[in-house]
């Protein structure tokens, strides 16, 4: 029988308990993302506010069906008043924000996701690009709007649902109860084989929505299940504030996440809830006046924190200092007030219209189509230039090894040889192999130097394919993928990136075939194959000391296939901490920490840490058993005594934290075609 054709015992009323668990929710992720080593879980605050929409929304779907006064046009509308009025402002202040401090590709990227979370699918777009949890996820500044889309997606889909269910008598408990079942099981079906996917994607949300969906039910059709005693509501407040607080500060972006790990934050709203107001933690945490007044900024918090803390890292290079974040928090908190005061209070309380709605609507719209234009390039950046030409003082001194007329040159032999660039990005070796292949010379000229490695042997190619051609005649080929990607072939197993884009033993193969190929210059982030930064290599990250010997014979193994060329190694470049852009850059607004710190643009002791020195050490030892192999050190042309620089006579060296830009790329590519000399004598 259908129950919501029955009359319902309980009736939805205003719930300040649920306001404070509002408060809890996004409290929880605003200090993740300032403050992610203090509380790695944040972000399930996220799931517990799905949990609140999905029992709050289904209350209203259901009552109004057993009043016969559903109606898809009230519905919508009472979501559009609710929702779009703080988001219109948010997105129109970081799209004209975003036109001022942001360059040309940093804005048109703006506009893709501006558009995208206009209609509501940016958590589909996000999934090309990065994961939540990446480092690049942090210049985002639309990035929060991937859980807006998910329940605008979920309000969408559930009325319609529950409406025909409820036209052909069909019963509401057993429809919610299946999907969410069904929702739960493709989360734990893909969320190690496609993570990403399964954490933006609906289809592996929506069972936490429907949690709350499942809640409401029983509180609308079986009330007598909840009235329980003040004791007995103590007992459950007090595990579900338990359960939410193990979810906040022991979950971290390392599990597997939704998975079952996210049972924890959505077992503990589902008991607050369940506990109500009776319960001392509902009374004392959730309802007292600081926690429900965060309750009810809680959307516009959502909305605005974000922003600032993304347009911040851009503009300071990397993470703010810690005084930055907390006065960002401030912000936002007095920005959430002013949009909840006089914009989305005061738009709530009104009558809800069509003609209300529809401007509404058309406002998203416009937001919508801003961001198009944007992103195909229609409406340009008020910024066009990177870096203007200004001479720092906080730069090594040496001088820069090239002349204005050899700068020129070099110019000008890019231009020539890019009409003829062949650049593959997966050449096939073997049925089940297959590496990166680029030239920058001649198709029909056989290469006499192999450049093998990792995006950071990419970096250096330009530089040194010039160089070799020009001191010694020689022409380079590029040959990439995971220079140690399969020397870690640990017998754990290797991930499917490892297994798409094969390593040194691969090339080996391929480069046992070229005779011709009598020099091979290897340059990666070495370091990085046994320690953290690369999990990817040993999913089951055994122990650093494992890890280590791991490396070493393969590496020991892979030297070996290559006795009779000549090697040069090339350790890592120094990584920097903080942007290179955030040098000398042109942005109207200058980072908050050059006020305090002066020029970023040194970095100090860049090797201090164990494992870059680790690393030197363990290289140093295997190369000395290696006699046809010579050394080369990038820290001799960039570093001094004291610190280590991202540019040198004010010319910037990186693109990024760690790679080389053009200018790098020639400056090194001279250091490696200077170490060859070395060979001759």
């Amino acid at each position: 029988m259908n129950q919501a054709n029955q009359s319902s015992p309980y009736s939805s009323s205003y719930r300040s308990e649920i306001d404070g668990l509002r408060a809890f929710a996004i409290l929880s992720v605003v200090a993740f993302h300032a403050f992610p080593r203090w509380l790695s879980g944040g972000f399930i605050g996220v799931d517990v506010f799905f949990v609140i929409s999905g029992f709050l929304i289904t209350s209203h779907i259901f009552e109004n069906l057993d009043k016969g006064k559903f109606s898809f046009t009230d519905f919508f509308g009472r979501r559009i008043r609710r929702i779009f009025p703080a988001l219109i402002l948010v997105m129109a202040c970081s799209f004209a924000f975003g036109w001022f401090v942001l360059y040309a590709d940093e804005f048109k990227h703006l506009g893709k996701h501006l558009a995208s979370s206009s209609f509501f699918i940016t958590n589909f777009i996000l999934v090309d690009e990065s994961g939540y949890f990446d480092r690049l996820a942090e210049t985002k500044p639309m990035l929060h709007l991937w859980s807006l889309a998910v329940e605008e997606q979920f309000y969408i889909l559930w009325p319609l649902i529950l409406w025909m269910a409820w036209k052909r008598s069909f019963n509401l408990l057993l429809i919610t109860i299946s999907i969410s079942v069904i929702s739960f099981v493709v989360n734990l079906a893909f969320v190690s084989s496609f993570p990403t996917q399964t954490f933006f994607y609906p289809f592996g949300r929506f069972w936490e929505l429907l949690v709350g969906s499942t809640l409401a039910w029983f509180f609308l059709y079986r009330n007598s299940l909840f009235a329980i005693s003040e004791r007995l509501a103590n007992v459950i407040s007090f595990f579900g504030l338990t359960f939410l607080l193990i979810g906040a500060f022991f979950l971290s972006k390392d599990f597997d996440f939704p998975s079952y790990n996210a049972l924890i934050p959505i077992v503990g709203a589902v008991l607050v809830i369940f506990a109500g107001s009776k319960g001392f933690v509902s009374r004392i945490f959730l309802m007292n006046p600081l926690a429900t007044w965060f309750g009810l900024i809680s959307y516009p918090l959502y909305l605005w924190h974000w922003p600032i803390f993304s347009f911040l890292e851009i503009i300071e290079g990397g993470t703010p200092q810690l005084y930055v974040r907390i006065a960002a928090i401030f912000v936002s908190i007095f920005l959430a007030w002013l949009t909840f005061r006089f914009v989305e209070n005061p738009i709530r309380k009104q009558a809800i219209s069509n003609r209300l709605s529809t401007t509404l609507i058309m406002l998203v719209g416009l937001m919508g189509v801003l961001g198009l234009l944007t992103y195909n390039g229609s409406i340009k950046a008020n910024l066009t230039s990177v870096v203007k030409s200004v001479e720092s003082t906080e730069v090594i001194q040496f001088d820069f090894p090239f002349a204005e007329s050899e700068l020129e040159e070099i110019e000008q032999w890019w231009e020539d040889i890019e009409a003829r660039n062949a650049c593959f990005s997966s050449l096939e070796i073997s049925k089940d192999s297959k590496i990166r292949y680029c030239s920058l010379s001649d198709l029909d000229q056989v290469p006499q130097v192999a450049l093998i490695g990792d995006s950071h042997s990419a970096a250096a190619f330009e530089g040194t394919s010039y160089y070799f051609n020009k001191d010694h005649n020689l022409s380079v080929v590029n040959l990439g993928g995971r220079l140690f990607g399969n020397v870690i072939n640990h017998p754990k197993g290797s991930s499917p990136e490892i297994d798409t884009y094969k390593g040194g033993f691969e090339i080996a193969d391929y480069l046992e075939q070229r005779k011709s190929i009598k020099t091979i210059v290897m340059v990666s982030r070495g370091y990085s194959y046994f320690s953290e930064d690369h999990i990817f290599s040993i999913p089951e990250k055994p122990q650093l000391l494992e890890r280590k010997d791991v490396f070493a014979e393969g590496l020991r193994d892979l030297l070996k296939r290559f006795l009779d060329r000549n090697i040069i190694f090339v350790l890592e470049n120094p990584t920097l901490q903080f942007d290179p852009l955030s040098c000398d850059s042109n942005r109207p607004i200058k980072p908050i920490s050059s006020f305090f710190y002066g020029d970023r643009c040194g970095i100090l002791k860049t090797y201090d840490d164990s494992i870059h020195l680790e690393y030197i050490q363990l290289v140093r030892e295997i190369l000395f058993d290696f006699p046809n192999v010579i050394l080369v050190d990038p820290r001799d042309f960039l570093c001094d005594r004291n610190k280590c620089y991202s540019k040198i006579s004010g010319r910037n060296l990186y693109r990024d934290l760690n790679h080389l830009n053009r200018n790098g790329s020639f400056v090194q590519g001279k250091q490696i075609s200077d170490s060859f000399n070395r060979f001759k004598n």
